[in-house]
């Protein structure tokens, strides 16, 4: 009796990185299809599910929670929230993501129109791990899906501001976030930390 030979592709141990599923708390369906054309361009492996408002969101990870126990990729790989959401807004997501035992080590990428302090220091305090302004055009959303990707596949940091870097990287991590003395959009902000700052 002839033995097959084993097929090199079915015999590659399956990652389950590469099949969690992102999560995209998001209501403006033009930053969805932008986003998920983004992904689809660079090439993303992993699956994109989203949630058009912060209840839904919520009631998503829930749902999620209560499967761990049969589903190793229940939950997401990495939450990317809007914080201008309707019914419930992007930080009480976050509040409440980070009240749950079972979510306070899931990764949760702020992508917001947002760069003011107050926002930055917020979500810094609320636990977020990284916060980046929404791109202003498809090259700069393509070069933040790259690099997304880059993180996926554990290659490369996860994409941050320029400001939340400078205050996140080069301190301990539970130190204060600290806010500029200027901001363009708002006028003069003192520099403090968050504790003071919102």
């Amino acid at each position: 009796m002839r033995s097959s030979k084993p097929n090199p592709a079915k015999a590659q141990p399956r990652n389950p990185a590469h099949e969690q599923y992102l999560l995209q708390v998001e209501d403006r369906p033009d930053d969805v299809l932008f986003f998920s054309i983004a992904a689809e361009t660079a090439a993303f492996t992993n699956p994109i599910r989203v949630a058009r408002d912060g209840r839904a969101a919520i009631e998503l990870l829930a749902a999620a929670i209560s499967k761990i126990h049969r589903d190793p990729l229940a939950l997401p790989r990495l939450v990317l929230l809007d914080l201008n959401l309707p019914s419930i807004s992007g930080i009480n997501v976050l509040r409440w993501i980070r009240l749950q035992p079972a979510l306070r080590a899931l990764p949760v990428l702020i992508l917001s129109t947002s760069d003011h302090p107050d926002d930055l220091c917020q979500a810094h305090d609320l636990g977020a791990t990284s916060y980046v302004t929404k791109p202003a055009n498809f090259f700069d959303l393509l070069a933040f899906a790259n690099q997304l990707k880059l993180w996926l596949l554990n290659k490369g940091p996860l994409p941050a501001s320029t400001l939340w870097r400078k205050n996140t990287e080069k301190s301990r991590p539970s130190a204060p976030f600290v806010a500029p003395q200027q901001h363009k959009l708002r006028g003069a902000v003192t520099s403090r930390d968050c504790s003071q700052h919102i």
